[in-house]
């Protein structure tokens, strides 16, 4: 993507689970040095209840609920951050029952020229079908679910949607679901993928499954990365 506008670019780890929002703060968290001083110095709180935590320290964005903890960073260079803080996080909790794991990346690129913003959108919506039923059609949103290519319960999940912040850019969400099981046996086909998708409802909540979350979050974040960059990168050759 060097050649690439990119307006925004932004990540996000999700864990669901069972969570206590008012032990969540800048504080606690310098305390258990997933921050520095200087993180610290920058933080804003917006609130701080037993039911909701929002609050940010510069570079991370922090929003707890009592079923999710969501961390989030806008700056490419500071994912692999969001990544420690969350491992920091579990590893702090360790009673903390958890359930799944997302590592969700969103961004918005500039297309090169007028014709190649509507020829990404055609390539992955033809409108040869659409045509004859309505006028000027258009591509709002494709949605792809994919099988995981590991042994990691889950999907892979990207949307595609024309950029509704900024003019001329390309809206690309690119999800990676973990629901904390091991996969025994991949689908060999869509129809299979399709039936398997029962399975991977979340896990019931469990302290049990920390280790796998700091597992997931440490060995498949940099394939996450690079499947996403894939992603953008061949939307980007469209012409």
């Amino acid at each position: 993507m060097a050649n690439t506008v990119v307006a925004l670019d932004g990540i996000t780890v999700v864990v669901r689970g069972h969570f206590n929002a008012a032990i969540f703060s800048p504080l606690w968290l310098l305390q258990q040095n997933l921050i520095g001083p200087s993180d610290f110095a920058d933080a804003k709180i917006e609130v701080i209840t037993s039911e909701f935590a929002s609050f940010s320290t510069g570079w991370l964005d922090c929003q707890i609920v009592p079923d999710t903890l969501q961390l989030a960073t806008a700056d490419p260079a500071d994912f692999e951050r969001v990544r420690d803080v969350a491992m920091g996080i579990l590893n702090t909790l360790p009673h903390t029952p958890i359930a799944a794991v997302g590592i969700n990346r969103a961004l918005h690129f500039q297309a090169r020229t007028p014709d190649q913003y509507h020829a990404i959108g055609d390539r992955l919506a033809p409108k040869d079908f659409w045509e004859p039923l309505v006028e000027f059609p258009g591509t709002r949103d494709v949605t792809i679910w994919g099988s995981r290519p590991d042994s990691h319960g889950g999907r892979i999940q990207i949307q595609v949607e024309p950029s509704f912040r900024f003019a001329g850019h390309i809206f690309v969400s690119h999800n990676e679901h973990f629901n904390l099981r091991t996969v025994e046996h991949r689908a060999t086909s869509r129809d299979e993928a399709w039936s398997m998708e029962s399975t991977n409802a979340p896990s019931e909540p469990s302290a049990a499954n920390i280790p796998i979350a700091s597992e997931i979050l440490s060995t498949v974040w940099a394939s996450c990365i690079k499947r996403s960059d894939d992603v953008v990168e061949a939307l980007v050759r469209i012409q």
